[in-house]
């Protein structure tokens, strides 16, 4: 995190709500790298799926109903900024 210079645009970050256990909390890690990288100008988000684990966050991807889905559909319709050169 010491060495962005330029960071993306928009970010988003996805983890299941039962992925907060000890050291693997995702949840936690999740919302804490978005709001890193917010501080450094880049439109971050966390999502949290509901009842989800690891793997059901994957599965999330191919299920054009969940929400993990149309946020992905949503960021990549969504006009950016050219990157700079």
């Amino acid at each position: 995190m010491l060495n962005i210079v330029d960071p993306v645009p928009t970010a988003l970050f996805a983890a299941g709500s039962t992925e907060n256990a000890g050291l693997d909390d995702y949840v936690k890690c999740s919302k804490a790298f978005a709001a890193k990288l917010s501080s450094f100008g880049t439109q971050a988000h966390d999502l949290s799926l509901q009842g989800a684990g690891h793997k059901d966050t994957g599965v999330a991807l191919g299920d054009e109903n969940s929400g993990l889905f149309q946020a992905v559909l949503r960021m990549m319709s969504e006009p950016h900024p050219p990157a700079a050169v």
